[in-house]
């Protein structure tokens, strides 16, 4: 009760990380309806980037690729070229099955990532290795 709502997105997001490593899909369902609960109860000064790419990530795994997508067109406006942005675009088409999108996402990933990482973004520096391997294409997710 006394976390803000950011802090209770988050706490749940993290929960469902580890249901996810955990493969206890047992729990996972009513811990995603909290977190997408939590996120939109965000006040949209707390809906930054790297929030935006976790709720969408979250979105993507439960099929709601429209409302990650959303997010993934909200983080680009906000942030031109911003690597989340194509990376949710990606694997978003790769979990509806798109090739065609997700190679096109994943080419424009590379493409502006030495540029975007330059920019020093607070996302990028606490998602580093992940932008990286996914870079790589070792299909981080």
């Amino acid at each position: 009760d006394s976390l803000s709502p950011k802090e209770r997105f988050v706490r749940l997001e993290g929960r469902i990380d580890q249901k996810l490593e955990q493969g206890d899909t047992t729990q996972l369902a009513f811990f995603m309806e909290m977190a997408l609960q939590a996120y939109a109860m965000l006040p949209p000064t707390d809906r930054d980037v790297d929030t935006r790419y976790h709720a969408a990530m979250l979105q993507a795994q439960v099929g709601m690729f429209d409302n990650a997508r959303a997010l993934a067109d909200t983080i680009m406006k906000e942030a031109p070229d911003n690597l989340f942005g194509y990376y949710i675009r990606a694997i978003v088409a790769e979990f509806a099955g798109d090739s065609a999108a997700a190679q096109g996402a994943r080419a424009a990933f590379r493409a502006h990532y030495d540029a975007e990482i330059r920019k020093n973004r607070p996302e990028y520096a606490e998602h580093l290795p992940f932008l990286k391997q996914y870079r790589n294409g070792d299909g981080a997710r």
